[in-house]
């Protein structure tokens, strides 16, 4: 073997366990009273030193009755109970950088910390809180904290045929292609969720503590080993990461210039046949009526003439259609004969009419002075000089 040569793949799975990432610990805890969170918010953004790197107070407008000074609510005239719209702040969102976390104050005075990256640093966010809204309320007080929630994440170093380890394992497995490429596995002892994946990678949640999830790496282990299968790099995606579906080659790069371009449509040559015709029929027609126009002219056609544009194209298609000679054809017998008058005729018809003069146009065309019509057989007389007895007759008015 050469030195230039690649290693051979895997032809089993890796042995041994993963190791075990402990990470996004949820915690909550109880200040033991109300809290004004409006108010604390104020302090907050009023203070001179940046307490927090950000906080968002969130509320919500709820319907209250009306009520008078003996607290019953007000009617109408017809008994409808009258209302008001009331803001009623829900909850304050702190964000912590040391530790990195979240964390939610109600108002009732519980506190939940989200997003810690270990079970002291949610501690430690929780208690920076608390200490915050005694600098508003001295009374209060953090209680203890608990850890409610925590995920565990592992990686097993080799793909995981999601199939095969559904079908073996039917009772606790679940796996849909469509839905994404992972297979849930709900475990009874010990209780947890693991979302195992297509790239080897396990989440593991339903726990708080590090010993129940290494409980249950150790039991899923042998079930994902008998599932192996060899880990999909970028360039060859296995076909249980896209869902089922085969990869798609990547398409060719080059100039766009170098494809062929895609001949024209019978329709298109016949758009392009008719177009002129049409717009010299109907001139007030816009460009979408004249579309619609050759649409019905092209759905009365037969396929015989359909066809007759396809193949020939263009005009050509159309004198083919009504039985015509080419253009190409006419021009060169007439380069031939110039004597044969029937093919200048037939020459003539295959142009296209030209466009008719509107007639307010025409109409003051005919009034300009010398005008001479181009239809009309013989051109109108030109209009005679004044007599000499006329023009004394004016110049006496005129006196």
């Amino acid at each position: 073997m050469s030195s230039g040569a690649t290693s051979a793949a895997p032809t089993g799975p890796p042995t041994g366990l993963p190791v075990l990432h402990m990470t996004n610990f949820h915690a909550k805890s109880d200040l033991g009273t109300e809290v004004d969170i409006h108010n604390l918010a104020h302090k907050l953004k009023a203070a001179e030193r940046q307490v927090l790197p950000g906080f968002e107070l969130q509320f919500k407008t709820v319907k209250k009755n009306i009520e008078d000074e003996q607290g019953k609510t007000i009617t109408d005239e017809k008994g409808v109970e009258q209302t008001k719209d009331v803001i009623e702040f829900t909850r304050l969102r702190l964000e912590l950088r040391r530790p990195k976390a979240q964390v939610l104050l109600f108002p009732s005075g519980k506190l939940q910390c989200t997003g810690a990256e270990s079970e002291e640093g949610a501690r430690r966010a929780l208690r920076r809180i608390a200490r915050e809204v005694q600098r508003v309320q001295p009374a209060v007080r953090c209680g203890a904290v608990t850890i409610s929630h925590a995920l565990g994440t592992c990686d097993f170093d080799h793909g995981v045929n999601l199939e095969s380890l559904h079908h073996y394992n039917e009772l606790y497995a679940s796996f849909n292609a469509e839905r994404g490429a992972h297979c849930t596995y709900r475990m009874e002892d010990p209780h947890c969720v693991l979302l195992i994946h297509a790239s080897g990678k396990v989440t593991l949640s339903g726990c708080t503590d590090r010993a129940t999830y290494e409980a249950a790496i150790r039991k899923i282990a042998p079930k994902v080993r008998a599932a192996w299968r060899p880990r999909a790099t970028k360039k060859e995606p296995s076909a249980a990461a896209d869902g089922g579906k085969k990869p798609r080659a990547p398409a060719a790069k080059g100039d766009k210039g170098d494809k062929p371009k895609r001949a024209p449509s019978a329709y298109m040559n016949f758009c392009q046949a008719e177009r002129d015709a049409v717009k010299a029929a109907n001139p007030k027609a816009n460009f979408g009526e004249i579309g619609k126009l050759l649409g019905a002219a092209w759905a009365k056609l037969s396929d015989a003439e359909k066809a007759a544009y396809k193949e020939e194209g263009g005009a050509a298609g159309a004198a083919a259609a009504a039985g015509q000679k080419r253009p190409r054809d006419v021009k060169e017998e007439e380069v031939d004969d110039d004597d044969d008058d029937d093919d200048d005729d037939e020459w003539e018809d295959a142009l296209p009419a030209a466009a008719p003069v509107p007639e307010k146009r025409a109409r003051k065309q005919a009034e300009r002075p010398g005008f001479v019509d181009p239809e009309a057989d013989e051109p109108a007389p030109a209009p005679a000089p004044a007599a000499d007895e006329d023009v004394d007759d004016m110049l006496n008015d005129i006196a």
